[in-house]
């Protein structure tokens, strides 16, 4: 049995990274020893319930943490103990998070030893005190009024002459106040990557560290916002919004697509300086490293932006790529039909750390899904009437299912399938609908026993 202390463990999810734009990524990590999967399928369109079933091994119908009606963004939590970095800390490992993600964190039930953040938006310039902000607040709801220029008519008919020139000076200065401030640090290129690679650098050549290390890495290069104009700021309300056509037009589209390609290519050296960080330690040929996405992103297709709530392939299409410690001898599977759920990733680890992995034939399935249980983020504020209505049709459990070459996606609510690959046949359409209902069976099973 190979010896747990020899292997550190390096995950690195490059967040809203898509399968069909990863080729350079890919080419570069192949050149370093890594093996590249096909075929391979993120649980869920958004960070939580994706994490969440990368760490539990299992989907989000069973481990909980995703969204709902009433839960949705921050709210909600992964509660399940069993976790992946739990495990690996029970078998003696440091367990260390770095994370530029507001999502991916312990306060939302991602639980290490360490946990680092690197979160970065450029801030604006505050002229206002707290105390003069709060009572902007007050006298706003005093007089019900919203909108800077309402506001600004109320503090002058109030001679509240102070608040007025600090705010309109404020608003003027706001926006080129961040422009520098984005300049000088590079965002939004880089969005934590370089103090990132940074810290790692310091993390692996602490020495004095005696225990294997489970290190978790979250990149948000790829992740929007890509530039700093009004097409670069599109959020995934806009999905919603009428006349989104117009603001999705071609010329913005293609703006975010190049800035999307820009971004791969600087994450991309980014990983390669931190491979040249782990072999300057000597640690590429004694560590398990894995590169992935925990969903994609979309660019306009579909008429649809970012990602959440929806399930089409260029939200669960990511890419694999894995390294394994060279004095590892695991026989990589030449047949690679079926699909690679990356909550599969969770039992490869375990039986790599035990000393038991052989192969990588655990990887694979004749099936794969992914889910989604509505609208991910509390939007409904930023939407007038009608669109909301257009939004509500999206707050259904969806199940998205990959069968033998086969995609389709059930409305589980409706109960009727909204999206079917047009060559799968009755007898086909059959065999999806027990695996569909296989799936369900089970996640009912496990929430009654656990409500025992």
């Amino acid at each position: 049995m190979i010896n747990v202390r020899n292997i550190d463990i390096v995950f690195i999810i490059i967040d809203a990274l898509r399968k069909d734009y990863a080729e350079i990524i890919e080419n570069g990590l192949v050149k370093h020893g890594f093996v590249k999967y096909e075929n391979v399928i993120a649980p869920a369109s958004w960070t939580i319930p994706s994490c969440a079933s990368i760490l539990t091994g299992i989907y989000p119908a069973f481990h909980n943490a995703h969204e709902t009606r009433e839960v949705k963004g921050l709210s909600v939590k992964l509660r399940r103990r069993d976790i992946l970095s739990v495990i690996l800390k029970e078998l003696g490992y440091s367990t260390i998070l770095l994370s530029a993600n507001p999502y991916l964190r312990p306060s939302n039930g991602f639980r290490f030893d360490y946990y680092h953040d690197f979160l970065y938006r450029p801030s604006s310039l505050i002229l206002l005190s707290s105390r003069e902000r709060e009572e902007v607040r007050r006298l706003k709801a005093k007089h019900r009024v919203e909108g800077k220029a309402k506001t600004a008519r109320m503090l002058l008919s109030e001679g509240r002459y102070k608040l007025l020139v600090k705010m309109t000076i404020g608003s003027f200065i706001k926006k080129p106040y961040g422009y520098i401030q984005g300049l000088l640090s590079n965002w939004p290129l880089d969005k934590g990557a370089g103090k990132m690679v940074s810290k790692f650098t310091d993390i692996i050549s602490n020495i004095q560290i005696d225990r294997p290390r489970f290190i978790f890495i979250n990149f948000m290069e790829v992740h929007e916002p890509y530039f700093n104009d009004p097409c670069g700021k599109l959020t995934f309300h806009y999905n919603f919004v009428t006349g989104k056509e117009e603001i999705f037009n071609e010329q913005c589209l293609e703006k975010l697509r190049r800035a999307y390609r820009r971004e791969v290519e600087y994450i991309s050296n980014k990983l390669l300086e931190l491979l040249g960080k782990l072999d300057e330690v000597n640690m590429m040929n004694n560590s398990l490293i894995i590169v992935t996405s925990d969903h994609g992103q979309m660019l306009g297709e579909h008429g649809r932006i970012s990602h959440g709530t929806f399930l089409d392939d260029e939200l669960l299409r990511v890419p694999l790529l894995i390294r394994y410690p060279s004095n590892l001898d695991v026989e990589i599977a030449e047949n690679t039909e079926g699909y690679i759920s990356l909550i599969r990733l969770r039992r490869l680890i375990i039986e790599l750390v035990k000393g038991k992995l052989a192969n990588d034939n655990m990887l694979y399935s004749d099936v794969a899904l992914a889910e989604s249980f509505g609208v991910h983020q509390n939007v409904a504020k930023l939407l007038k009437d009608e669109e909301r209505r257009r939004m509500e049709e999206y707050e259904k459990y969806r199940i998205a299912i990959y069968w033998r070459g086969i995609r389709a996606l059930y409305n589980v609510d409706d109960s009727r399938f909204e999206e079917i690959s047009p060559e799968a046949s009755m007898r086909e359409r059959r065999h999806l609908m027990k695996i569909i209902k296989r799936h369900l069976r089970m996640a009912h099973i496990v929430k009654a026993l656990k409500g025992r």
